[in-house]
């Protein structure tokens, strides 16, 4: 690395480090065997093939599961409004379809916290849309 570009970095790392606004990454809650009658594996943004396939694998184990609703349009609108304008079309629609789930939930009337004690989130995407999740869903 040159000097510059490690200048750069050191740089940009310390505006990060001060930045108290911009989390690095969210805290993230153990999900243990004893909660595998309690907690939801909600889970999406695959193939519907794959879907059933792990949502047969998962009830199998014992675990609750739940595959989100065939995602469309307004799942992608939602996501753009709380996304990063790079995020690839599939990750919008993952990310929007999730959001609108969880605000179905919390329109049944389940709060964040009770959301967030009840139900995790599995897909093949990476760390897609995290801060648009914490911001979509609202306390």
């Amino acid at each position: 690395m040159s000097a510059k570009t490690q200048s750069r970095f050191t740089a940009t790392m310390h505006i990060r480090k001060n930045h108290a606004s911009v989390p690095l990454r969210p805290q993230e809650l153990p999900f243990t065997a004893e909660e595998r009658g309690s907690v939801t594996i909600l889970f999406g943004g695959l193939t519907w093939k794959h879907e059933r396939l792990i949502e047969g694998l998962l009830a199998g184990a014992g675990y609750l599961c739940q595959h989100l609703p065939e995602t469309d349009r307004d799942a992608h609108e939602l996501a753009q409004e709380y996304c990063a304008s790079g995020m690839c079309n599939p990750v919008d629609f993952t990310v929007g379809n999730l959001l609108r789930y969880l605000r179905r939930l919390q329109d049944s009337g389940l709060s964040a916290e009770q959301i967030v004690k009840k139900y995790v989130y599995f897909t093949a995407v990476v760390d897609a849309g995290r801060s648009a999740l914490e911001d979509g869903v609202q306390p």
